[in-house]
């Protein structure tokens, strides 16, 4: 059997900055009981897993049988995932068996919101997954991903790079911007000591063009 309260957000260690309107989004999907399939799509390096993840934690508390994160990148096929799945859950799946039937068994009265992280390399195999939805009515799925599932039961959310400062942005207005804000920080694991100054704001505010 589940845990009374699977909990497995995966955490990073670093503070989570900015995306409140996409947070808001995906909690109004979520919260919505035709929506049980989301998917966050977006390139590479756009902030999925983190925003996933963030959001994952929000509704922690919010789904009786709890939130847990599952890490899909190193599953080669379906049934890892389901395997993997399993394992995130505790349940005692023995590897060769075949996992969708038990876990149709195991979450069929649960009420949980669960996370498949890294699900592009799958996408191409992705039906089995609207059958475990259709055995689990209690469970919603919350899925990153660098393009569709391509299945009916799918809400689609696009993400994309933080919003661009304008190139007139003066130091005063640092905080209002989450893109500089996210620079800085990721800035200081480098170098402690890094600060905005007059003379590098410019150079910063074009790399944060760039890439977004």
């Amino acid at each position: 059997t589940l845990p009374q309260k699977p909990v497995d957000t995966g955490e990073f260690s670093s503070s989570f900055v900015g995306r409140k309107k996409e947070l808001a989004d995906l909690a109004q999907l979520i919260a919505s009981p035709e929506c049980r399939l989301v998917s966050i799509i977006g390139p590479g390096g756009t902030g999925k897993t983190r925003l996933a993840q963030q959001c994952l934690q929000d509704h922690n508390g919010l789904f009786r049988d709890g939130v847990c994160r599952v890490s899909l990148l190193s599953a080669r096929s379906m049934a890892d995932a389901f395997l993997m799945i399993a394992e995130s859950l505790h349940l005692p799946i023995l590897q060769g068996s075949e996992a969708l039937p038990q876990l149709h068994a195991a979450l069929a009265q649960k009420q949980m919101l669960l996370l498949l992280d890294n699900f592009e390399h799958l996408t191409h195999e992705c039906e089995p997954i609207a059958q475990l939805l259709a055995g689990a009515p209690g469970l919603q799925l919350l899925v990153t991903s660098r393009s569709r599932l391509q299945l009916r039961e799918e809400w689609v959310y696009m993400l994309d790079g933080f919003d661009t400062p304008p190139e007139d942005t003066h130091l005063a207005e640092i905080d209002q911007y989450d893109a500089l804000v996210f620079f800085a920080g990721r800035s200081r694991q480098a170098l402690p000591s890094f600060g905005y100054t007059s003379q590098n704001l410019p150079i910063i505010l074009t790399l944060c063009r760039l890439l977004q």
